[in-house]
């Protein structure tokens, strides 16, 4: 296939978001406390990504918006219907279960670094350090619940959405073989 029939989806600042975001959250889940310095300098790092992000997604170009991926719930369902029936359409960007899914994910991992700065200030065993060991533990299931999403979009569609979200394009034909 052609490159003239390839269109850029994922700008670079997008895909080194996406990279180093999932860099910097395996991290820290393999490291967990073990070196508490090391956890909240990622920790740090980690917010101010989803701060850059939270920033391109309302500057950014088409794709980056969230005005293009964010769905209401019943747009949501009824793609998941569509999905179950087997007549979901393609989406360029985000198709609205993927949408959601970043929202989820965005919003978790806030809640899960802040709770962190929180607990840091809190006297030990505060609410805040409950608060972020439950969605530090929810994090690892949302991954896999979007890798998930990811395989068996790529399979549905019939395109490799990992490797689009590496090089940024995507197949600019509506169709599919």
């Amino acid at each position: 296939m052609s490159i003239h029939n390839q269109v850029l989806v994922w700008d670079l600042w997008v895909r080194l978001f996406h990279g180093l975001l999932a860099a910097g959250v395996i991290g820290l889940l393999i490291l967990e406390e073990s070196n508490m310095v090391v956890h909240v300098v990622v920790g740090y790092g980690l917010l101010g990504l989803l701060l850059f992000r939270v920033i391109w997604g309302w500057i950014g170009p088409e794709h980056a918006r969230f005005r293009d991926f964010v769905r209401p719930l019943g747009a949501v369902l009824a793609y998941l219907q569509a999905v179950r029936t087997g007549e979901a359409p393609r989406h360029l960007g985000h198709n609205p279960a993927g949408g959601l899914m970043v929202v989820v994910l965005m919003v978790t991992l806030f809640g899960t670094m802040m709770s962190g700065i929180l607990a840091l200030a809190a006297p030990p065993d505060s609410w805040y350090e409950s608060a972020h060991e439950l969605l530090a533990g929810l994090m690892p299931i949302l991954v896999v619940l979007h890798l998930g999403g990811v395989v068996f979009t790529s399979f549905h569609q019939r395109e490799n959405l990992v490797k689009s979200m590496i090089t940024g394009y995507k197949d600019r034909t509506e169709e599919r073989a």
